[in-house]
């Protein structure tokens, strides 16, 4: 025959909560046989009662109780307390800037920056910006139902410990902001459910490891400003749900993979300020639902490709001291969204186009420093949001446009270093909210407006190297910065 009873461990420690079906298998009625537990898992030294309602076990029978002190311990409330207890040690918690209730006898929940479930386990600890110091202790490893850690803006050393990957429900990693070294572990490619990775400026070496391709679920990567080095890995294109990748003054060399391509939901890139080279991929034409691209200051060449006319949602294109050439692609007059072309110090050549003056959100428009001849288009006098223009170091000819006055909100005006010609429009005059005008180093002739003088707001001047005439109206005497001396010319009288 068969006998079941029911015990239940009875020991005050809250950390082992369980219940063990005890079997009791006879040879035939009456007599005892052999005692097996079919689920058993107590400590040495434990204590059982029966549940009420239960049979006894046969007289002379004994429950074993074996040793398991070594067996790991169920995650709990406890068990989260002394991690938290731990990572406080480790990272200098006497000195945060708020440790309200921490190594309190209250309940976690209540300790700052955690917030714990209905059953006490910790699922958020944010510290971001609390004087954190030390290393990140592995006992943090423990907290496995936390859904996000943020440490974001503190002074931790030392590595990323590879028990983070212990974290199966983690949701959002910020570590960001810190003094963190080592390599990223390969422990977190078993973060399945990551939506968010922020491992920026820390000092993190590299290379950005392949298997980041495998965590699909990544919304967010942030790996910049650590001397990463190596290449960009064409596994990234794997990652169809990331929304924001950034990947700035890393060390990186080699190519743009043109797996980018890939990412359709993907609405910022940044790859600014590495060692990148080569082409720009066609590729990235395809992300459409992109609203920002900055691939400067790299060592890109090649034209800019034509393809990025179909980015109908681009707000920010900064293609800036690359070594780029060729002439600005006309679907580029395609992206009707876009606050900031910067595409300066490159080696463009040809006009600069007419239709740029149709990107009607435009703010900021700098294509210094490139090769660009003919005159500039009078079109842009209907940049009505523009507050930043900047033209200067090409080789731009003929006068200036009188329709620039039309730029009601332009602050900045960079034109020198050209070879334009005939007078100072005193449309410029109407420019109320600039506050520097720098136009020397061309072939500008006849008198200073007196309509200059409107321009309160002017901090900077520069006039020189021209061929200017008459005197300088007087009301510019307040200019702080300006180049008067090198101009040669008196200021008026009354």
């Amino acid at each position: 025959g068969r006998a079941e009873y029911t015990v239940r461990r009875v020991d005050t420690d809250a950390r082992h909560a369980f219940t063990v079906l005890v079997s009791n298998d006879f040879v035939d009625t009456g007599r005892d046989g052999s005692v097996s537990s079919e689920f058993f898992w107590p400590p040495s030294g434990s204590r059982w009662e029966f549940l009420p309602g239960k049979n006894a076990l046969p007289a002379g029978v004994t429950i074993p109780m074996p040793d398991c002190s070594a067996a790991p311990e169920i995650p709990s409330p406890a068990t989260d307390r002394e991690a938290l207890v731990a990572f406080f040690n480790a990272t200098g918690g006497a000195n945060w800037t708020d440790s309200t209730n921490w190594l309190s006898t209250g309940p976690i929940g209540e300790w700052h920056g955690v917030t714990t479930d209905d059953s006490g386990r910790v699922v958020q600890l944010l510290l971001r910006e609390n004087n954190l110091s030390g290393g990140i202790p592995s006992d943090v490893g423990n907290l496995t139902a936390v859904t996000r850690l943020d440490f974001q803006g503190n002074e931790l050393t030392g590595s990323i410990p590879g028990t983070l990957g212990n974290l199966s429900n983690l949701d959002r990693l910020d570590l960001d902001h810190n003094r963190l070294t080592g390599q990223i572990p390969a422990q977190l490619q078993n973060l399945v459910n990551l939506r968010l990775m922020d491992l920026d400026n820390n000092q993190l070496t590299g290379p950005i490891p392949s298997w980041l391709g495998s965590m699909t679920d990544l919304e967010f990567l942030s790996l910049g400003d650590n001397p990463l080095g190596g290449r960009i890995p064409p596994e990234l294109g794997n990652l169809t749900n990331m929304q924001v990748l950034g990947i700035l003054d890393a060390h990186l060399t080699g190519t743009i993979p043109a797996e980018l391509g890939n990412l359709s939901n993907l609405v910022e890139l940044n790859l600014s300020s590495n060692d990148l080279e080569g082409a720009i991929p066609s590729e990235l034409g395809r992300l459409t639902a992109l609203t920002y691209l900055s691939l400067r200051s790299n060592e890109l060449t090649g034209p800019i490709p034509s393809e990025l006319g179909n980015l109908s949602s681009l707000e920010s294109l900064y293609l800036f001291e690359n070594r780029l050439s060729g002439e600005i692609p006309s679907n580029l007059g395609n992206l009707s969204n876009l606050e900031g072309l910067l595409l300066h110090d490159n080696q463009l050549s040809g006009q600069i186009p007419t239709w740029v003056g149709n990107l009607s959100r435009l703010r900021s428009l700098n294509l210094r420093i490139n090769g660009f001849t003919g005159g500039i288009p009078a079109e842009l006098g209907r940049l009505s949001n523009l507050t930043y223009l900047n033209l200067r170091s090409n080789e731009l000819t003929g006068p200036i446009p009188t329709e620039l006055g039309n730029l009601s909100s332009l602050e900045e005006l960079y034109l020198y270093e050209n070879q334009l010609s005939g007078p100072i429009p005193s449309q410029l005059g109407n420019l109320s909210n600039l506050t520097r005008l720098s136009l020397s180093d061309n072939e500008l002739t006849g008198s200073i407006p007196s309509s200059l003088g409107n321009l309160v707001n002017l901090e900077l001047l520069r006039l020189a190297d021209n061929q200017l005439t008459g005197c300088v109206p007087l009301s510019l005497q307040v200019v702080a910065d300006n180049d008067y001396t090198a101009l040669g010319l008196p200021f008026c009288s009354n």
